[in-house]
């Protein structure tokens, strides 16, 4: 009698390569996760400060140091990936790009829409 139940199909990365478009899916997530964790540095950054003109320049001090330039780099980074692949997705909701060679392209489009905005954050950070 064969045996008719579910077989556990273990998915390993190395054995199933993803495809370009479900891989930028999945940092679409990832970038939102990230923009969830900087929500607390940015207001951590706001409460110093806000408060007076002496806190305006502690923070504007603590920006000079190359871990918080390095933190801003990554949520500022997250930020543009999230807006560009989040319009991506807007546009599948309006069926455009919604084939397998328009999805490709939309995606290769943002990526390299992210690559000059990812120069550019770097370029406003440490020059």
């Amino acid at each position: 009698m064969k045996d008719k139940r579910p077989v556990f199909l273990p998915i390993n990365p190395f054995k199933f390569p993803l495809p370009f478009v479900a891989f930028a899916s999945i940092l679409h997530r990832v970038s939102g996760v990230v923009l969830f964790g900087a929500f607390g540095y940015f207001l951590f950054m706001l409460q110093i400060a806000l408060p007076s003109a002496e806190g305006f320049e502690e923070a504007r001090v603590l920006l000079t140091q190359p871990l918080h330039q390095f933190v801003l780099f990554v949520c500022l980074t997250a930020l543009a990936y999230h807006v560009v692949l989040g319009i991506k997705h807007l546009l599948l909701d309006f069926h455009l790009f919604d084939t397998m060679e328009g999805s490709k392209f939309a995606t290769t489009v943002s990526a390299i829409l992210f690559a000059v905005m990812l120069v550019s954050i770097a370029i406003w950070i440490w020059v």
